[in-house]
């Protein structure tokens, strides 16, 4: 008799218990190609003068940094919508083009993210909360197109 109270008492805990929501979004991760028509040299030399003049103090931002292998790492932040997003943003030059990727989106106030949505601790449970973030999550396309219109704009 026991052991069946005792399982009819945990049943409730394991069946019910919650630690992730559903939701149809993903990690939002976005590349695209640039050319450039002047050299890899000049094009990663006013990349590192764009960065400087975007995000403010190159130092701070700049997280790798390697002219021989055409690579600039950027760990950003903008803001766009009422929201504060940081970014990871990757430039890999070669040739004539420059690589350019975005990840690891990070929204300032609210600690939304694009890599743990629905996981502890940043789970919405609140109507508010999931619009806030639809919000935030549909932003993600427009701020990369603008920035990306900026350095295109720096490299050409």
């Amino acid at each position: 008799m026991k052991k069946i109270f005792l399982i009819l008492l945990f049943i409730p805990f394991t069946s019910y218990g919650q630690d992730e929501v559903s939701s149809s979004f993903e990690d939002f991760k976005m590349t695209q190609t640039i050319k450039f028509s002047q050299t890899k040299n000049i094009a990663y030399i006013n990349s590192l003068i764009w960065i400087a003049e975007t995000f403010g103090d190159a130092n701070e931002v700049i997280k790798l940094k390697d002219k021989e292998e055409g690579v600039i790492v950027v760990k950003g932040v903008t803001a766009y919508g009422g929201f504060d997003t940081y970014f990871t943003m990757s430039l890999i030059f070669n040739g004539e083009e420059c690589l350019v990727s975005y990840k690891n989106f990070k929204e300032k106030e609210y600690n939304y993210n694009t890599n743990g949505w629905g996981i502890k601790p940043n789970a919405c449970y609140t109507k508010s909360c999931k619009k806030n973030y639809s919000k935030w999550y549909s932003s993600l396309e427009v701020i990369v197109e603008m920035i990306n219109s900026s350095l295109i704009k720096e490299i050409n």
